[in-house]
């Protein structure tokens, strides 16, 4: 499988970065000709990839309408225009990856559903606010099946593969560095989902948007932050690899996690290097020589097996030590259909929350701030089969 391309891109101008790049998705025509293309559509349902293809169009037209409305409305509707955009999003999502079992009347047939249904303990904590780790979304499950838009979601999700700074030395003289998929990660999320759903708590910790967000209210994101490095140094007759990655300081526990999936295959293992430091991060150096004279392109690379992770910059990769049911895309998801939830039908404790500026409120308005810049961005990668990176 050819490794996705990686573009760079401002994060002061991402969000309309994003949505320019949806718009080349409104052009049906083209749209079809990537449907035929990434499905191998026989020529006798060519019609039937222009149906999913106005399909995409028009979910992709409702969800900026929405998002627009987000943009211009207070935090007592924020929630609910944004999780409908995420909604419609996600549609175009699986259009895109799905068949035409997957259009949107077909889908109609069985999974008119959100996908999701509340789990809600309305408590306070002790600083008056509303608990977040007690505000739960459940699958939708009837018998052992899972129904409704998110869990049609889910089946095609993946996590994506894990990018880094390659750099190569040449033979003769000279270097050149780009950064590029490193570690491969690219496959389905897990399709297990907790029974008792998933907290706000858990939705908020997994967003590496949020890594330096989260701390003045004391949460920690339970995430390993990394920097994934890969050399390749060419000689007359061999090349040496040395492929690198730095898990620095943070949560202890999601560090612990993630180390424990780490895995480097056998052969390596005098070649590997391991240093932990007292600030609570961790170095992993892997060097090995290939003796023939093969070219950086078809070396296999991926030797070493990670957690599933977010890329979030061209520096920092986020990797997850647990949760691996979902990708960024997943968490913002259930995150927002908890909000709307509780702003829609709890209209008289939502609104006491913003009133009190409790630190509830102040936890969601974070969140949706995360969700407007990324979704955008992480819908796009899926459509256009990239991964898109902030360049600081």
């Amino acid at each position: 499988m050819t490794p996705p391309r990686v573009t760079k891109i401002s994060r002061p101008k991402s969000v309309e970065y994003a949505w320019s790049g949806l718009r080349r998705f409104h052009n049906t025509r083209r749209t079809t000709d990537i449907l035929i293309k990434r499905h191998k559509i026989p020529v006798e349902h060519f019609a039937n990839a222009k149906k999913q293809a106005d399909q995409i169009r028009s979910c992709l037209l409702q969800a900026k309408e929405y998002f627009d409305a987000f943009q211009i409305s207070s935090l007592a509707t924020k929630p609910v225009h944004l999780y409908y955009a995420c909604m419609l999003m996600a549609l175009a999502e699986i259009l895109t990856k799905g068949s035409g079992n997957q259009s949107l009347d077909k889908l109609r047939d069985t999974h008119r559903h959100h996908g999701l249904l509340t789990n809600f303990d309305i408590r306070r904590t002790e600083r008056g606010g509303l608990d977040p780790g007690l505000l739960r979304a459940k699958a939708h499950v009837s018998g052992d099946v899972k129904l409704g838009t998110f869990a049609v979601w889910q089946n095609l999700a993946k996590h994506p593969p894990l990018t880094g700074a390659v750099i190569r030395r040449f033979a003769g003289g000279g270097q050149s560095e780009s950064v590029e998929t490193i570690l491969e990660s690219d496959t389905r999320v897990d399709q297990n989902f907790p029974v008792d759903g998933l907290s706000l708590i858990d939705c908020v910790t997994h967003i590496p948007y949020l890594w330096e967000h989260m701390r003045p209210l004391g949460i920690s994101v339970d995430l390993a932050r990394t920097r994934i490095q890969l050399m390749a140094m060419e000689s007359a007759n061999e090349v040496t690899l040395r492929e690198s990655f730095d898990i620095q300081p943070g949560n202890p526990t999601s560090i612990a996690r993630a180390v424990e999936k780490i895995k480097i295959d056998p052969n390596l293992a005098a070649h590997t290097e391991i240093v932990e430091f007292r600030n609570g991060g961790i170095s992993f150096r892997v060097t090995s020589h290939i003796y023939k004279k093969y070219t950086y392109e078809n070396i296999e690379r991926y030797r070493i097996e990670t957690p599933h992770g977010m890329n979030l910059t061209s520096k920092d990769v986020f990797l997850l030590g647990s949760h691996d049911f979902l990708n960024e895309f997943g968490f913002l998801y259930c995150g927002l259909y908890i909000l709307g939830m509780i702003s829609r039908y709890y209209p008289d404790l939502w609104m006491k929350e913003i009133q009190d500026s409790t630190d509830f409120s102040i936890i969601a308005e974070y969140f949706l701030d995360a969700a407007c810049h990324r979704l955008p961005i992480l819908v796009l990668e899926q459509l256009s089969e990239e991964i898109i990176l902030y360049d600081d």
